[in-house]
């Protein structure tokens, strides 16, 4: 199966907690890049897709912080945090 797209995003804690914080135009462009990215992501039409990502905390907690973690699923949504 060969790749047919790959892509990287940055580090954004605050994007739930903190969403109407940052100046208008400065959130408009952080957006439009996600966006972007699913409309890259959608175009390529992957059979599977692979995330690497650091949990920190979201899905596991201190009696279950494993070094790595391979999930399979059809769908996955991850947590909302309130923070």
């Amino acid at each position: 199966m060969p790749m047919v797209f790959a892509c990287s995003v940055s580090h954004t804690p605050g994007i739930r907690a903190w969403a109407d914080a940052p100046p208008a135009d400065q959130k408009e462009r952080f957006y439009a890049g996600y966006d972007d990215l699913r409309e890259r992501l959608w175009a390529a039409q992957p059979d599977t897709i692979l995330i690497i990502s650091s949990e920190h905390f979201a899905n596991f907690f201190l009696d279950c912080m494993p070094a790595f973690a391979i999930g399979q699923a059809q769908r996955y949504f991850g947590p909302i945090e309130p923070w």
